[in-house]
């Protein structure tokens, strides 16, 4: 999911953001078992949410098949997280107003669940946590988490309700 505060596009050295129609947008992506190249990958993550102002990312973005997203929260902290997994949501599905940098042309109204509880090996703190998360977090996750199983967001809405950008 994106947030832009620039509004601009720059190249980057990671090939990133692979962009719809590249299939390795929708290969699920395979769970971490050795964590000793972690730190790498998560740097160049990190390099590249940053230079394109991006709210969250999945390693698949940029060419990575393997379950690892990155997050800014709402409260600034940035969080990896490593093979996670939803283990709870809440009921209620609320709108979310979401764009991604593998679609950049669009953003759409996408339904997602207000809260979810997470699990997952929490890079920072080197550890699996399980953590709950609402409202702008929770849908950042999801929309995380669908790119690896291999969803994009437009998946998750219908035609009338996208808008170009």
């Amino acid at each position: 999911m994106t947030r832009t505060k620039r509004g601009r596009k720059e190249e980057s050295p990671f090939n990133f953001p692979l962009q719809i129609g590249d299939p390795k947008l929708r290969e699920i992506s395979k769970k971490v078992e050795n964590y000793d190249d972690l730190g790498k990958i998560v740097e160049e993550m990190k390099s590249v949410a940053r230079k394109y102002d991006a709210l969250g990312l999945a390693a698949p973005q940029i060419g990575i098949n393997q379950r690892i997203i990155l997050l800014t929260l709402q409260n600034g902290k940035e969080k990896i997280f490593v093979n996670p997994v939803i283990i709870g949501k809440s009921s209620k599905i609320v709108p979310s107003i979401e764009g991604c940098l593998s679609v950049p042309a669009l953003v759409a109204s996408v339904p997602r669940h207000e809260s979810i509880r997470l699990k997952a090996f929490d890079f920072g703190k080197g550890k699996e946590v399980t953590e709950d998360f609402k409202e702008e977090d929770s849908f950042c996750l999801q929309h995380e988490i669908d790119h690896l199983n291999g969803i994009l967001f437009l998946d998750r809405v219908e035609e009338k309700e996208m808008i170009k950008n």
